[in-house]
């Protein structure tokens, strides 16, 4: 109607003031486009600081131990679709366990600290008991009164994740259907003979400041679960959360009002609200915000767009009006309008494009940043790579080292078994020394039984100390018996003196004189001569390693004593040139692999026998007379010699040297 008188106005102005009318109006109307931007740029401002709104939507319908229920998930995904539509950020919960329930808690609640407005909607199984509420997660298993507090999930822990948002908080509870879990847990306790409160249903809550609670029937009763996709309530709530610019009380009422006519009085919704002002869940624009908004508007489609919308709206008489006069009365107006539309869009294009030209470069940076990371990730790789390589090098090698110490540690044992079995063939060899064949039975012994007695080194060390400790008893029991020889034989011969000019106790004095030289190593053993030239040899050592002058003379009592006083060996044990001593005997020497012993004592590389090219060396025939001569010689008594000359070389080209008193010839 006030278009319609504009119009008529300005069409009966007379003359110039007509003309300056028109163009006022023009002038008028060429703002008007920067008008409706400024205004377009403020809705879409608005809309960007919009309230930020979370919701947790649960719906359990497959419980444990139950029949099926058809409706909670539908319910809750229906929901959850319809408050997406509206601004809400939803986190969304089908056949929730325990588990699950309590993490999608914890989670709404750490998005209400900063929401200001928080929602919780819950379909499915539950009860109350002793003034609480419960909600039923599927995987409850209700025996006793325990089972609560560990099986459900309290409302009062719901609340307490709605009091941490500063703004609206709303709770929406489609359950308190009919429960078997709950009739068995009715059963468990009245079989204690404890009365309880009825458990059908919620109880009414505490009233909480800022918080609306909406339940799908009245306190201590039970809801429906319908018969279509939805329950009653659901079905109702999900219609009037698509109407806009409801109050969030009157949308309640409507749901109420709904519920009761579809299940016909039989189910009543209850509301709890202590809200201090209005507050609307669904926040879209209302015919009337709109009209204020675009009333001013040279754009004839955004009321085209307002009367497809709102055709029976009270302000569409107006809308259609506008546009007829937008339409015939200015063209030129609207052909400016569309050119700063055109204007505007090109500009919006020219955005777009520097948007999309700033996102590829983003991209490539990103791209670039990417591609560095990569080859820092392969570097680091490599790096890693070549660490291992080297560690597993290190260990080869220490591997190796391990491997050649016990390598040479095995070479050493095998000489030390060497030399102890050529220690102990030694031995055996001394104690054969009466009979050819059982010396070499005993070498054959000794060479069958050197590994196991290498093992039995420290007993055979123990059994020679022994040995060592008998020879000394019997040395003085030899020499008891010498003296009490002696004396009989002076008993006999009287005070006469012996052909040597020694008197009886002189020569009683010999044998165990003799004895004690053996002990510290002077005396080589074998008759108990005094004038013998062993027993004077043995004297003359015995003088010049105990710093005496001259070798005693005649054997007396004090000589005995000073012998007797000696307590380790005096004497140095003198070896072969090919043996050497080890403790109180002499051994054989060894040689390494690829040497041979020398007549010298020393260690000479193996030689490399040449065969001539006409004719293979022929063995040497040995006479049975030098086989005789051989025979007889081992079997003699070996003399005490201070010297020996050098062995002859043999005929084949070896050398040739004596061993304990014997001929061998390589």
């Amino acid at each position: 109607m006030s278009n319609e008188r504009e119009r008529g106005s300005l069409a009966s102005e007379p003359g110039d003031a007509g003309v300056r009318g028109r163009e006022a109006m023009r002038a008028k109307l060429r703002f008007l486009p920067w008008l409706a931007f400024l205004m377009l740029w403020f809705v879409q401002s608005t809309a960007a600081l919009a309230d930020k709104r979370v919701a947790l939507v649960i719906g359990d319908s497959k419980y444990r131990g139950t029949a099926f229920l058809p409706n909670p998930a539908n319910d809750a995904e229906d929901i959850a679709a319809a408050l997406r539509a509206i601004g809400f950020d939803v986190i969304f919960k089908v056949n929730a366990d325990k588990r699950e329930m309590d993490e999608s808690l914890a989670r709404f609640a750490r998005a209400a600290r900063e929401a200001d407005a928080a929602l919780f909607f819950f379909a499915g199984h539950g009860m109350q008991h002793q003034g609480r509420n419960y909600i039923m997660p599927v995987d409850a298993e209700l025996e006793d009164e325990v089972s609560l507090r560990y099986q459900m999930v309290s409302l009062d822990d719901v609340k307490a994740a709605l009091d941490l948002s500063p703004g609206v908080k709303v709770m929406v509870l489609d359950a308190c259907r009919n429960n078997p879990l709950a009739e068995r847990f009715v059963r468990s306790i009245k079989s204690g003979s404890r009365d309880i409160p009825n458990i059908h249903g919620f109880v009414r809550p505490e009233q909480v400041r800022g918080m609306v609670v909406a339940y799908s029937t009245q306190a201590n009763d039970t809801a429906q679960d319908g018969s279509g996709r939805n329950s009653p309530f659901t079905h109702a709530f999900v219609n009037q959360l698509k109407e806009p610019g409801l109050e969030i009380g009157s949308m309640f009422r409507r749901v109420a009002a709904e519920v009761f006519s579809e299940t016909k009085g039989r189910q009543i919704p209850e509301l709890s609200i202590s809200l201090l002002s209005d507050y609307y869940l669904n926040q879209s624009e209302t015919d009337r915000t709109i009209w204020t908004r675009i009333r001013a508007s040279s754009d004839p489609a955004t009321f085209r767009e307002f009367i497809a919308r709102f055709p029976n709206s009270f302000f569409a008489p107006d809308a259609k009006l506008r546009l007829d006069y937008l339409e015939h009365a200015y063209p030129e107006q609207k052909a400016a309008a569309e050119s700063e539309k055109r204007k505007a869009e090109e500009q919006a294009r020219q955005k777009a494009l520097e948007a999309e030209r700033a996102a590829r470069e983003q991209a490539e940076r990103e791209r670039i940043a990417s591609e560095a990371a990569a080859r820092e990730k392969d570097l680091a790789a490599k790096l890693a790579a070549a660490e291992a390589e080297r560690i597993r090098m290190a260990n080869e090698l220490a591997q190796r080292e391990k491997d050649r110490a016990e390598r040479d540690a095995r070479d050493k044992a095998e000489r030390l078994a060497n030399e102890q079995a050529a220690r102990l063939r030694s031995e055996e060899e001394k104690a054969a020394t009466q009979k050819l064949l059982a010396e070499k039975e005993a070498r054959d012994r000794e060479a069958q039984a050197a590994a196991q007695q290498a093992q039995k080194l420290k007993a055979e060390v123990d059994r020679l100390q022994s040995e060592a400790k008998n020879a000394a008893d019997e040395a003085n029991a030899a020499r008891a018996k010498a003296a009490a020889g002696a004396a009989a034989q002076a008993a006999t011969a009287g005070a006469s003196q012996s052909p040597a000019g020694l008197t009886a106790e002189q020569i009683a004095l010999v044998p165990p004189i003799a004895a004690e030289l053996k002990r510290i190593g002077c005396y080589p053993g074998g008759t108990s001569d005094w004038r013998s030239a062993a027993m004077q040899r043995s004297l003359k050592l015995m003088a010049r390693y105990t710093g005496l002058a001259t070798a005693p003379s005649q054997p007396d009592a004090a000589l005995l004593e000073r012998l007797k006083a000696r307590q380790s060996r005096l004497c140095p044990l003198e070896c072969a040139p090919r043996q050497q001593a080890r403790g109180e005997r002499c051994v054989a020497k060894t040689c390494g692999r690829g040497e041979i012993l020398d007549a010298e004592g020393d260690c000479v590389a193996r030689p490399v026998a040449k065969a001539k090219p006409t004719e293979a060396r022929k063995p040497v025939a040995r006479r049975p007379v030098e086989r005789q001569e051989r025979a007889t010689a081992r079997q003699a008594p070996r003399p005490v010699a201070e010297s020996r000359p050098a062995p002859p070389r043999a005929a084949g080209g070896g050398r040739c040297f004596t061993f304990n008193g014997r001929n061998y010839c390589e």
